[in-house]
C-alpha cells in the first residue's frame, strides 16, 4: 500500500507540473500576442495599460478581431503553443466573403495551407498578414467585369543550410487588376501593407510583390525563438 501511495503521489505531481507548464505556455503566448499588437499599433502593449483599439479605427479593430479568432485555432501544451493556420484561413475567408461586395459564387478560392499545427511564433503574425492580404484581394483587386476571380493561398517551409533553421513563406495570389509597382513604398501609416511590412521587419523577414499577372504577395519569416518574440 505504501508503494501504491507513492506512485499515486508521483502521478499527481506529474499532472500538476504538466498543468503548470501548459498555463505558463498560455501566459507566454498572451505576451507574444500583445507584442504583435504593439508592432502594428506602434505601442508597447506589454507594459502599457492604454487600449490600442482607437489608434487606427476599423483597420485595427479587424486586426484585433483576427487575433481573437486565431485563438480558437490555437492549441496549448507544455511546449510552444501551435495553431492550425489552414482552418483559421477558411474561417477568415468565409467572413470576408460575406462582407465583400463581390458575388461569392464568382470567386474561386484555393486554400493550399498545410492542415497541421504551426508554432504560434510564425502562425500568429501570419494570421494578421493573411487578413490584410485576403482583404486587399477581395475588396480591391476585382470589379464586376471579372467573370471568374481566383484567390490562391500557399505556404512553404525550407530548412536553411546556412543557419540550420527554418524559413516560412506565405503567398497570396489573385488574378485581379494588380498593384502599382511602388505600392509598398507609398503605403500610408496604418494601412494593410504598412502593417505587413512592420511585422516582417520586426521578425527579420521580407515582403515581395509580383504584379506580372494579377497580384502575388509573398511574406517570408525566419524561424523565431519561443519566448523571444
Amino acid at each position: 500500500m505504501f508503494i501504491e501511495g507513492e506512485i499515486a503521489d508521483d502521478n499527481m505531481q506529474e499532472q500538476l507540473e504538466y498543468q503548470n507548464e501548459v498555463l505558463q505556455s498560455a501566459y507566454d503566448h498572451k505576451l507574444e500576442i500583445l507584442g504583435l499588437v504593439g508592432v502594428f499599433t506602434g505601442t508597447d502593449c506589454k507594459s502599457s495599460g492604454e487600449s490600442p483599439l482607437v489608434i487606427h479605427g476599423d483597420g485595427l479593430a479587424k486586426r484585433m478581431y483576427a487575433l481573437s479568432a486565431f485563438e480558437d485555432y490555437t492549441f496549448y501544451g507544455p511546449d510552444e503553443p501551435k495553431a492550425n493556420l489552414f482552418e483559421y484561413c477558411d474561417f477568415i475567408l468565409s467572413r470576408l466573403l460575406e462582407e465583400s461586395p463581390l458575388d461569392s459564387a464568382t470567386v474561386i478560392t484555393v486554400n493550399d495551407l498545410p492542415d497541421k499545427l504551426i508554432p504560434t511564433t510564425i502562425s500568429a503574425p501570419l494570421a494578421v498578414v493573411l487578413l490584410e492580404l485576403l482583404q486587399n484581394s477581395l475588396f480591391h483587386a476585382f470589379d464586376n467585369d471579372f467573370s471568374t476571380k481566383y484567390l490562391i493561398i500557399r505556404f512553404s517551409e525550407e530548412l536553411l543550410k546556412s543557419t540550420s533553421r527554418f524559413s516560412y513563406t506565405l503567398t497570396v495570389s489573385d488574378n485581379g487588376v494588380g498593384l502599382e509597382p511602388d505600392a509598398l513604398e507609398l503605403a500610408p501609416p496604418g494601412s494593410g501593407f504598412s502593417v505587413i511590412q512592420a511585422i516582417a521587419a520586426h521578425l527579420g523577414g521580407t515582403v515581395e510583390i509580383d504584379t506580372s499577372s494579377g497580384t502575388s504577395v509573398s511574406v517570408q519569416l525566419p524561424e523565431q525563438d519561443w519566448r523571444g518574440f
